[in-house]
């Protein structure tokens, strides 16, 4: 079937967009800026949306259509291996995040305990702007 055949070519478009998008993510996990990671997100969120939009399409002629073309199932066979290396890539960016979490939260904790042991050296704040008269 031709256009099962084009939808497939999509959806596999459509998988190797977020894989690039997600192995960009993973290279610049830990030095990109949050603006940066949110754009990353949005883009995700959308790309997602359009592959699920067209999975739900594919599914019910998915089984059917694969076993009877050899293109077809070369076309289903392309597109599992895609979403199993998206799966892959999406572990190792949480492997990372969560790294990058515990880091942060390490130094959030040196943070406010050097911020604790400052407020210590503070001077007393009542000897501050005081007049003192000298009678003679």
């Amino acid at each position: 079937m031709h256009t099962f055949d084009s939808m497939l070519s999509r959806s596999i478009q459509h998988y190797q967009g977020i894989l690039q998008l997600l192995e960009q993510m993973e290279r610049e996990m830990g030095t990109a800026d949050p603006l940066a990671l949110q754009g990353f997100s949005s883009t995700l969120e959308r790309m997602q949306g359009q592959a699920a939009q067209l999975d739900r399409e594919i599914a019910p002629l998915l089984k059917a259509q694969a076993s009877k073309n050899e293109q077809t199932a070369d076309l289903a066979k392309q597109r599992a291996d895609l979403v199993n290396e998206i799966l892959e890539v999406n572990q190792r960016i949480c492997a990372k995040a969560s790294g990058v979490k515990s880091l942060l939260a390490h130094e959030m904790g040196k943070l406010r305990t050097g911020l604790t042991a400052l407020s210590g050296y503070r001077q007393p704040q009542r000897h501050r702007g005081r007049i003192t008269n000298c009678s003679s």
